[in-house]
C-alpha cells in the first residue's frame, strides 16, 4: 500500500467499514477503506466488480489497491472533489435533476450489462422465497401499515412476472444517496460494497429513495435507462419489488427505535399514494415528472430559476436535459466544458424548428445576458 501523511476518517455510511481521507506526500487525495478480516473474500468480489464497471467507462470511485492489513482487509480507491448529490439537486432546476436522472439511469444500463455468472440461481425461485420470507416478516410484526394488505396482495398477483428474467450483476445499492456530483459538474457512483447478481431491473427498488427526495430525478432515471420507452412490464414488476421491500422495511425498523419506525411507515404510506393503493402499476412521479419533461421544451425561466445568472455546471445540466428530451445526447458526448457551449447550440437549433428553436435560442441569451434590445449585458463563454 501508498504510504501516506495525513489520515482523516470519513464518518458516512452504513457499511460499517472504516473509511479515510489519506492524502499521500504529492497531495494526492484518496478514499481508504478498512474492513475485518473476515470480510475479506466479500471485498474481494467487490473490488473486481468495480475494475469492471470501470472499465466499461462509469463515472466512479476507481478501484486502486487491494488486499490485507493490520486491520484485515483494505481497499484503495480515488477520491471525487465534490459535493453529496442529494445535496447539490437541491439546489438545481427540476430541468437540470431531470438531467442528472437520465445520466444516472444510462450509467445503470451499462453496469446491467456486465452478465451474472451461469450457475446462479433460477431469479424466479429466489426471489418468490425472499418474498415469502418478507411477508412473514410483516405479518409476525405488530406494527402495521394502514392498507398494508395491499402490497401483500400485489405481490401474489404478479408473482408469474419472475419467470425467465435475465440475471446481471447489480450496483446493490443504486439512489441517489450514493452518488456525488464532482466539482467538474460529473455525476459519479459510489459505495458498491452491496454489489449482487439479480434480475436488473429489481436494482430499482431503490428508487423510492430518489423519488422521495428527488422526483425528476427519479423519473429521469428511468427514461435514462429506457431511452424514454418504458415498457409496462418493467412497471409491475418494479411495484412488486418495491412492495416486498416495503412490507419488510418496518418489522426492519423496529430494533432501531421510533424515529426509524416512523421513517418507514411514512415511506409506506407514500408508495401507497404512489401506485393508488396498489392499483396502478406507473407511479405518480413518473406520470407528474417523467413524461413532462421528457417531452416540454425547455423555457428560459428553467434554465435561469433565478435573477442571478445560473452556473456553468447548471447551465450545461440544463441543455443536456433539453439535448437529451429531443434525442440528440450524441451533441454533449465530446462535450468537456462551457466553452463548447456555441457549437452545441448551434447543432441544437439546426435541428429544432419553430417553438422548440425559439426557446432554446431564449434560454441561451437569457445565459449570455442579453436585453430586449439585443446588448450584451455580460461576458459571453
Amino acid at each position: 500500500m501508498l504510504t501516506f501523511i495525513s489520515k482523516e476518517p470519513i464518518d458516512k455510511g452504513w457499511s460499517g467499514d472504516r473509511k479515510f481521507r489519506v492524502t499521500d506526500a504529492e497531495g494526492k487525495s484518496y478514499l481508504l477503506r478498512t474492513s475485518p478480516a473476515d470480510k475479506y473474500e466479500k471485498r474481494e468480489k467487490t473490488h473486481r466488480f468495480m475494475e469492471a464497471v470501470a472499465k466499461l467507462g462509469v463515472p466512479m470511485c476507481l478501484p486502486l489497491e487491494f488486499g490485507e492489513c493490520a486491520e484485515g482487509v483494505y481497499s484503495l480507491q480515488s477520491w471525487i472533489e465534490g459535493r453529496d448529490a442529494e445535496e447539490v439537486l437541491r439546489e438545481l432546476t427540476p430541468s437540470a435533476v431531470y438531467a442528472y436522472g437520465f445520466e444516472a439511469g444510462v450509467m445503470l444500463k451499462k453496469i446491467h450489462s456486465l452478465k451474472a455468472p451461469e450457475d446462479s440461481e433460477d431469479w424466479e425461485s429466489y426471489f418468490n422465497r425472499k418474498a415469502d420470507k418478507k411477508i412473514k416478516m410483516y405479518e409476525e410484526c405488530t406494527l402495521k401499515y394502514e392498507n398494508g394488505q395491499a402490497f401483500i396482495d400485489f405481490i401474489k398477483e404478479n408473482r408469474h412476472l419472475l419467470k425467465d428474467r435475465p440475471l446481471t450483476y447489480q450496483h446493490g445499492d443504486y439512489h441517489v444517496g450514493n452518488m456525488m456530483i464532482g466539482n467538474d459538474g460529473q455525476l459519479y457512483i459510489i459505495d458498491f460494497d452491496r454489489c449482487d447478481v439479480g434480475d436488473p431491473w429489481e436494482e430499482f427498488n431503490r428508487i423510492v429513495w430518489c423519488a422521495q427526495k428527488t422526483p425528476p430525478f427519479a423519473a429521469g432515471m428511468v427514461n435514462g435507462y429506457f431511452g424514454c420507452e418504458v415498457p409496462m412490464e418493467f412497471w409491475r414488476l418494479l411495484a412488486l419489488y418495491i412492495s416486498a421491500n416495503t412490507l419488510s422495511s418496518l418489522p426492519w425498523a423496529v430494533p432501531f427505535g421510533e424515529e426509524q419506525i416512523e421513517i418507514m411507515k411514512k415511506q409506506g404510506a407514500e408508495v401507497l399514494y404512489w401506485y393508488d393503493g396498489m392499483k396502478n402499476p406507473v407511479p405518480r412521479w413518473y406520470t407528474e415528472w417523467g413524461a413532462g419533461l421528457a417531452e416540454k421544451p425547455l423555457s428560459s425561466a428553467e434554465a435561469q430559476p433565478s435573477a442571478a445568472l445560473p452556473s456553468d455546471g447548471e447551465l450545461i445540466a440544463s441543455y443536456k436535459a433539453l439535448a437529451l428530451r429531443l434525442g440528440h445526447r450524441g451533441y454533449f458526448d465530446s462535450m468537456d466544458g462551457v466553452s463548447e457551449l456555441p457549437t452545441v447550440i448551434s447543432r441544437l437549433s439546426k435541428a429544432l424548428s419553430g417553438a422548440e428553436r425559439d426557446n432554446l435560442m431564449r434560454a441561451y441569451e437569457a445565459y449570455l445576458g442579453y436585453n430586449d434590445g439585443g446588448e450584451a449585458i455580460c461576458p459571453v463563454p
